[in-house]
């Protein structure tokens, strides 16, 4: 087993972006918890992968931005069926960089910045026209101009404590390792299916 998790899951990661097969390789389901104790998930879409972590965007006043803040426990998966694999990812959560918000932010298409800004991500709605007016306000508002990034919408870090990876094997004898976070380094196991 290499004892790198982050460049075991680059390796999949990039076979996966390769894979005709794959539709959306960047999906990851992430899972959070409530201050009440009951648990939620969601789809979001990978940004970026370093040494520190995963990295994702999403509204700061969203529900899983308050779960995140009641509870910065976080686990991720990955799944590419069509490839029998999957990626397991437990870990803490936290905002990511001012630099890397706007950054990502700017490499955005101007419908996707205006977005931003009319969406109030997880209120209640009357009807869609709604949300259409909002877009056309800030279309309005910013014509002309660059749009700058909402105070309320930014990156997001996955710091991993323990990342597993799952292979489909025939007659179900699956391969399975899980590297766990131990200080600086990560500590590898195989696991039995």
């Amino acid at each position: 087993m290499i004892t790198d998790p982050i460049q075991t899951f680059n390796e999949w990661y990039e076979a996966a972006c390769a894979s005709k097969k794959i539709i959306d390789p960047t999906a990851m389901v992430i899972a959070s918890g409530k201050r009440d104790g009951s648990v939620d998930a969601r789809v979001v879409l990978l940004k970026k992968v370093t040494s520190r972590g995963f990295y994702f965007v999403s509204n700061y006043e969203s529900s899983k931005a308050r779960d995140f803040e009641a509870n910065s426990h976080v686990a991720v998966v990955f799944h590419w069926d069509a490839l029998e694999q999957q990626i397991r990812i437990r870990g803490q959560i936290q905002k990511a960089s001012v630099e890397f918000s706007d950054t990502y932010f700017q490499s955005r298409s101007r419908d996707s910045q205006l977005g931003a800004w009319a969406s109030a991500q997880s209120q209640p709605i009357a009807t869609r026209e709604v949300l259409i007016d909002a877009m056309e306000s800030v279309r309005a508002q910013f014509e002309g101009q660059p749009v700058p990034r909402p105070p309320h919408w930014g990156g997001y870090c996955i710091e991993p404590d323990a990342i597993e990876f799952w292979r489909g094997q025939p007659n179900r004898l699956h391969d399975r390792h899980v590297y766990s976070r131990v200080d600086d380094t990560w500590e590898a196991c195989r696991l039995s299916p």
